[in-house]
Order: structure tokens, then C-alpha cells, then sequence
């Protein structure tokens, strides 16, 4: 059996890392070979060897475009490599949670370029399936590429929202949680470390810095937990952001697989990203949420979390639930590993294997 699999790795962002690394873990079950394409090789390999995968029986690609106008002859031969892989495989799988997205969220759109992978695909008439997809497009910027990308794939969504815009285009979609939900780790060792997973942009640096401040005068080691490090993009580099809250008795970690890492020792995390949240439930780590948008709503919706804030939060509140979480620990972490299992066999049981 031979795949391909688009998902957004090589960009230095742990989630997107993750949510590979999880669907790799998954189709390994099988006798299958897969293709990933990456936006950068040398980046996905290195976080897969971390992470004792085998790549045997992996192929690492390059995605088109990169780099298209300082690079076109380059482009064309990945263009042309890309339609030979699709050719040749037995079934294309994309495989990740934020895809069709819109123009205003990371001053470009992706539709068209995906429109034009699934048009590939059928064109060959290869099996097309969606993975844990989240749509965060409007219906009126996704509509003329609707067909092509939806039409006779299978499609299976993250949440209900994403649901409901693809019902509304006269498609069907059913649900499989994020892949990093079936992700497995253990917590190892007791400690005082608070995470803090923050990003540029909603909860104002005072805030932070107040926080962390009297975290500190309160006992706590924390620890700064980076989980995008972009190469290009300075915005999305959550490690020059952090860097100004860098007290002395505050430290970080300098690369996403040490941010994995680090999570198996912390007490409690305080998470702003998706998959900061993600990665605290499946550790069985309490945690107070940050919430910015519909993704990290609907997560902490799911599973019930009443330790969850919006971004104008204050000082006082969110030490209010640290307070109320010491209180209950161990009834909560008990809680996030129920819920962790209950994901998993979801998971298992919705994965569209074929």
C-alpha cells in the first residue's frame, strides 16, 4: 500500500509536528508506504528521528511552490515530481486542521492550492481523504473551489462548525478529533514548573508579566514553553515573543522538541495554543486555558474545563483558577485522563482507513 500525505510540516510549529507524527504513528499499523510532503525535509526528518520514527519506509517531499518566483525551474520540477508521486500512489490523505482558511488570517489563502492537489488526484482517480480538517474560511471565499476540493473525497472534520459550513455546500462531513487527542505520554516526575504557552497578540504583556511575577513570589519554577518557531516569519515565532518575560527563576526551552519534552514535568500549564491545551490533557496535566478563537472554544466546550479565560483576562482571575486547581489536582488530572481515553478510542474508531 503506498499514501501520500499533505500536512503542514517543516515550519518549525509543534501542533503541526504533532498532528504528522500522530497520523504516521496510525498508518504505521499497516504495511503501507507513505510519502510526506514538507515545507521543509531537513526539518520534518529531524523531528520524526527525535521521536524514534523509523524512516524506512518514509519518503520526505518537498511541497510546490517555494520559493516560486526566485526559484521557477526548481518549481516546475516539484510540480511535475508532485503529480508523478499522486500518479503512482494508492491514495492521498491531507492530514492536518487548519487547511482552508482565509486571506485576512495569514495574509494569504491556501483554496486555490489545494483546489488544484485534489483536481490532481481525482484526475488520476486516486481516493482523496480529509483528515481532522478545520475550516475557517467563509462559505462565500470557499464556494468556487468547493467542488473540486470536496467532491467524492471523504471528508471528516474537527469540529461541529466545520461541520455545518460543509453541509452548507452540499457535502458531507462526519467527525474525527484532532490527532493529537490519540497522542500518548506519561507525566514524569512531580515538580512546582508552571508552562506558560503563550502567543503574540491577545493577552497583553502586563498581564503576563504580573502573572509571572507573582507566580514566582509564590514558589513556582516556571518555564516558557515556545511551540511555533517559525524560520521566516517573526510574528509567528513564539520564542522572540517570550523572551520578555525571561525573569530571573524563569527559563525556556529553545526548540520544539524540548517543549514536548518539557511537558511530561509540569504541574500545571498555562496554555494559550490549541495545542498547548491538547498536549496538557493528554499528559493528564491540569491547565488554564486562554481561549482566542473557535478552535480552542470548542475544545475546552468538549471536554467541559471550567479553568478558561478570554484574552482580556486579569491578573487576579487567572490566579484564582491556579488557587481552585491546587485544590482539586488530583480529581482533575484523573479527569483529563478519562477524557484522554474516551478521544483515543474515538479516535480509533472514526479514523477513515482504507
Amino acid at each position: 500500500m503506498k499514501i501520500v500525505l499533505f500536512t503542514a510540516t517543516g515550519a518549525e510549529n509543534l501542533g503541526d509536528e504533532l498532528i504528522t507524527l500522530c497520523e504516521i504513528r496510525y498508518f504505521e499499523k499497516t504495511d503501507t508506504h507513505i510519502t510526506v510532503f514538507s515545507h521543509d525535509v531537513a526539518r520534518t526528518k529531524r523531528f520524526l528521528l527525535s521521536q524514534n520514527i523509523s524512516l524506512e519506509h518514509i519518503l520526505i517531499e518537498e511541497y510546490f511552490p517555494n520559493g516560486l518566483r526566485k526559484h521557477p525551474l526548481k518549481n516546475l520540477k516539484l510540480l511535475c515530481k508532485t503529480i508523478k508521486i499522486i500518479r503512482d500512489t494508492d491514495h492521498v490523505y491531507v492530514g492536518w486542521g487548519g487547511l482552508l482558511y482565509s486571506k485576512n488570517e495569514e495574509w494569504h489563502s491556501p483554496l486555490r492550492l489545494w483546489w488544484m492537489r485534489a483536481v490532481i488526484t481525482k484526475f488520476f482517480k486516486k481516493p482523496l481523504t480529509y483528515l481532522s480538517l478545520w475550516v475557517s474560511a467563509t462559505r462565500e471565499e470557499i464556494q468556487p473551489f468547493a467542488k473540486g476540493i470536496f467532491e467524492n473525497a471523504t471528508m471528516t472534520v474537527r469540529d461541529k462548525k466545520s461541520q455545518e459550513l460543509v453541509k452548507a455546500l452540499w457535502f458531507t462531513a462526519t467527525l474525527l478529533p484532532d490527532p493529537v487527542l490519540n497522542y500518548s505520554a506519561q507525566k514524569t516526575e512531580k515538580s512546582k514548573i508552571i508552562g506558560i504557552a503563550m502567543r503574540k497578540w491577545f493577552l497583553s504583556d502586563e498581564v503576563t508579566k504580573e502573572l509571572i511575577k507573582k507566580l514566582l513570589s509564590q514558589g513556582y519554577d516556571i518555564l516558557l514553553l515556545p511551540h511555533s518557531l517559525h524560520p521566516t516569519d517573526e510574528v509567528s515565532h513564539d520564542g522572540y515573543y517570550l523572551q520578555n518575560f525571561l525573569f530571573p527563576g524563569v527559563s525556556t526551552t529553545q526548540s520544539i522538541e524540548q517543549t514536548l519534552e518539557a511537558y511530561k514535568k509540569c504541574h500545571i500549564v498555562l496554555s494559550m495554543r490549541l495545542h498547548s491545551m491538547i498536549l496538557a490533557l493528554t499528559h493528564h496535566v491540569p491547565f488554564v486555558a486562554i481561549s482566542y478563537s473557535q478552535k480552542t472554544n470548542t475544545l475546552l466546550e468538549e471536554i467541559g474545563w471550567n479553568y478558561a479565560h478570554q484574552s482580556d483576562a486579569k491578573v487576579d482571575d487567572i490566579l484564582g483558577s491556579i488557587n481552585t486547581i491546587e485544590q482539586e489536582y488530583e480529581e482533575l488530572c484523573q479527569k483529563l485522563a478519562e477524557r484522554h481515553a474516551r478521544y483515543q478510542t474515538q479516535y480509533t474508531q472514526s479514523f477513515p482507513w482504507k
